[in-house]
């Protein structure tokens, strides 16, 4: 800007989680580092690069209030321009060794600037100059709006819309929306999926040369930039089939989005879906608290369902937006009345349907797979935080409580406390969940507004129906 006190060609740096010291450190968490009481300052070439010294000074600072020179040869605090509401982000070292690449303070401070070269930094960049000559086409096992991804490669699939022929209309481009490994490591661009491009009538992505579990999502896009479709790319290893009582159906051994089915483990969370879309959300980055796993985007805010957002059209153009329920019928999907559609998720795989190919979001309410299974009250597992039930075969399966986004205002909850699983039954403008809690609730049959950010466990095709 015309106030960047920088030099021509170069400028204040970014700060916060996406600064250069987190990017450069790949954490924006805090960490101790050596001192050098002599020359009173650090040398970051450890955490910010290759060169062999990277020194910074302890340079002190002004004091907001009186403006007042302090800790000088003590202190280093170093500028960004990211704002953090009224605050602002920094670095900030001491002479204890400790470092925050990612810390706040009063505006009206004086600190020291370290400038960035104009036109550098962002993190890692997509590259999307790969070779398609040996891809895998992963629709010719079946399309879906999500596929399965378990070993380094470059992969193919069709310009369809999920589980259909249908095009998604006239493709000019592919890109990655967003990655996550699920939990709270830092991750960026190309740790997941390298690059990705639209070429010859297929999108091609090609993963990490060395592979990640972790979930992300690939969009087409038209001459106008729009997103015309998108898909869930699930890097994991293949899931496992457990075959529920009674002929209830044969359901996948984690939650959709999960690369795990250990208790205890954060990666057995999964994502979560709103009723009736085919988009995963973020779930928790820990098994006991609500905090969202970190990813390469900042998410939009929510929005509320109403003429305008609450369509396909809309959700299918915006797959990373939540919409929260309207007065009318609470669902994201927007009537104008108490009524809505049940088209969208049903007992035969839809286009919207967001599991991977030869599965399918599960019957519920009393002819669901739950009830049929005999699912009940099991003791709740406090250290894991999720109920084993030994309603399958080969293995008990397992559910952790992965919590839900509130239907209200997007907003993660539970985690921890309660298990929240969609089916694709409708009770009268709700649908059925499984649904348990930390205390002796277990409710194969409960029911919940649809605009609910829920996690999925997916059935096999062709299989349930009871005995």
């Amino acid at each position: 800007t015309i106030y960047d006190p920088c030099p021509a060609g170069w400028r204040v740096p970014d700060g916060g989680d996406e600064g250069v010291w987190s990017t450069a450190k790949s954490s924006s968490s805090s960490y101790d580092r050596s001192y050098d009481s002599t020359n009173k300052g650090m040398n970051f070439s450890v955490d910010f690069g290759i060169a062999s010294t990277i020194w910074y000074p302890a340079s002190g600072y002004r004091l907001s209030g009186s403006g007042r020179l302090s800790d000088v040869r003590s202190y280093g605090n170093y500028w960004s321009v990211t704002p953090d509401d009224n605050f602002a982000y920094y670095m900030y070292f001491d002479n204890f060794g400790f470092v925050g690449p990612s810390y706040n303070n009063h505006r009206a401070s004086g600190f020291s600037v370290r400038c960035l070269q104009e036109g550098t930094g962002g993190g890692p960049q997509y590259d999307n100059n790969f070779s398609t000559s040996v891809a895998e086409n992963l629709s010719d096992a079946g399309t879906a709006n999500s596929y399965i991804v378990s070993n380094v490669g470059t992969y193919s699939i069709s310009p369809v819309k999920g589980n259909s022929s249908e095009s998604v209309g006239s493709v000019v481009s592919a890109e990655v929306l967003w990655e996550s490994f699920g939990t709270d490591d830092r991750v960026f661009k190309g740790n997941l999926i390298s690059g990705a491009r639209y070429e010859n009538g297929h999108i091609y992505f090609k993963t990490a040369d060395s592979y990640r579990e972790g979930n992300a999502v690939i969009a087409a896009k038209d001459a106008s930039g729009t997103i015309l479709w998108s898909w869930h790319i699930w890097l994991t290893d293949q899931p496992q089939e457990q075959i529920y009582n009674n002929n209830a159906g044969t359901m996948m051994d984690r939650n959709l989005g999960a690369t795990s089915s250990t208790p205890g483990d954060v990666g057995a969370l999964g994502l979560l879906y709103q009723w009736g879309r085919k988009d995963p959300f973020l779930g928790s980055s820990s098994i006991s608290s609500s905090i969202e796993a970190r990813s390469t985007i900042t998410w939009p805010s929510p929005v509320s369902s109403d003429s305008s957002t609450g369509t396909i059209d809309y959700v299918t153009s915006h797959p990373t937006t939540y919409i929260t329920y309207n007065g009318s019928n609470y669902d994201w999907y927007y009537t104008g009345s108490s009524s809505t559609d049940d088209t969208r998720w049903q007992s035969y795989k839809t286009i919207y349907d967001p599991c991977p190919s030869g599965w399918r979001v599960p019957d519920g309410g009393d002819k669901g797979i739950w009830k049929i299974a005999g699912f009940a009250h099991t003791t709740y597992d406090s250290v894991n935080r999720g109920r084993s039930f030994s309603i399958s075969y080969p293995s008990a399966s397992w559910y952790p409580a992965s919590g839900c986004r509130y239907s209200r205002d997007g907003l993660l909850r539970n985690f921890g406390d309660s298990g929240d699983y969609w089916s694709v039954s409708p009770s009268n403008y709700n649908a059925y969940d499984l649904y348990f809690y930390s205390d002796s609730r277990v409710d194969p049959m409960n029911d919940y507004y649809r605009a609910g950010g829920f996690s999925v466990r997916c059935l096999q095709e062709g299989t349930g129906g009871g005995t």
